[in-house]
């Protein structure tokens, strides 16, 4: 019998980065190109680069809108805080 929580499988691939980085070095190996090692691996650091600036792009993102969050529950805490003196005051005279 086969137990359903042990048969997991894992999908391997290989990106198109990866697969154009391949591809580079072979044609770079047998001579077909000649550029520098640089822009044979540029797939692999290209999409870091990218990978990077979509992770800061949604950092950042998150940041100002957590800002955002924060300057309307101050301004919401502040009004609060106001109507609470005002009633009290008006309770005391």
């Amino acid at each position: 019998m086969k137990d359903n929580n042990s048969s997991r499988s894992s999908a391997v691939g290989i990106t198109f980065a990866g697969a154009l980085t391949i591809v580079f070095i072979v044609l770079k190996l047998l001579g077909k190109i000649s550029w520098s090692w640089m822009w044979v691996l540029s797939p692999l650091w290209i999409s870091a680069l990218l990978t990077i600036a979509v992770i800061v792009f949604i950092m950042f993102a998150f940041g100002l809108t957590k800002k955002q969050r924060w300057r309307k529950y101050r301004k919401s805490q502040e009004r609060i805080e106001k109507l609470l003196l005002e009633s009290y005051d008006g309770l005391r005279h």
